[in-house]
């Protein structure tokens, strides 16, 4: 799958930077760190997205 991001300036120098100093390119990079955040989600953005998902399903059930 490609996909297109848009990263603000110092963001995207900083990911540059980082992956000149680590030998790589800057997409390898960001592919890497997508595939790690993926894979190690965090347990806050975990149970903030339950709840949400919870939510949206009691409220289609009363919208339904």
């Amino acid at each position: 799958m490609a996909m297109s991001i848009q990263l603000p300036e110092d963001a995207e120098r900083r990911l540059r930077a980082t992956a000149h100093a680590s030998n790589v390119s800057a997409e390898q990079l960001a592919v890497a760190v997508v595939r790690e955040f993926l894979a190690h989600p965090d347990a806050e953005f975990e149970a903030a997205a339950t709840l949400v998902l919870r939510n949206n399903v009691e409220l289609y059930r009363r919208l339904a």
